[in-house]
């Protein structure tokens, strides 16, 4: 919609001057407002589907076993929605600018830093949700004065963090 107020050549002076044409602007921002939510959708999903290996989740070995693995896969599908509207949002935020450069808007200089505060804000409360959402479950403690032994044979234990060396 706002393609016929940008100049024939499209400057980003945030990027070292970088110029473009209108049409290639106008290719990249829409290729990238379309591919990049897609990807953070529905191409997580595929990867979680199909290529699990590929898969970086919180505790993936669990949330990924064959009983959870249906749920799961809904439970990130569901949860990849938030992540592509923030990355629409991020692309919005920097389209604006750049529309605000070219047509001289009186855009208030506290309103890119504003936004980018709010952006981040977002993107690190969609982090706590996804680390939360898949956290291993507690397992149920037994009482101190049980004479049952605190972890009964065949008891799956919670699988342990690998330890790493500084470094590595």
């Amino acid at each position: 919609m706002s393609a016929d107020s940008l100049p024939a050549v499209v400057v980003d002076p945030a990027h070292g001057g970088k110029a473009w044409s209108r049409d290639a602007y106008l290719a990249i921002s829409l290729g990238m407002g379309v591919f990049v939510p897609a990807m953070c959708t529905w191409g997580v999903t595929f990867i979680a589907r199909h290529f699990t290996g590929a898969l970086n989740m919180p505790n993936k070995d669990y949330w990924m076993a064959p009983a959870r693995r249906a749920s799961t896969l809904a439970a990130l599908g569901r949860l990849m929605w938030p992540l592509g509207l923030l990355i629409v949002l991020a692309q919005v935020g920097s389209t604006v600018a750049v529309l605000a450069s070219v047509m001289h808007w009186p855009l208030p200089p506290e309103a890119p830093i504003a936004g980018g505060v709010l952006w981040a804000v977002a993107m690190a409360a969609w982090v706590v949700v996804v680390l939360r959402t898949f956290r291993l479950p507690e397992r149920p403690s037994m009482s101190s004065s049980s004479s049952l032994p605190s972890a009964m044979p065949g008891d799956r234990q919670r699988p342990r963090t690998p330890h790493r060396r500084p470094g590595r």
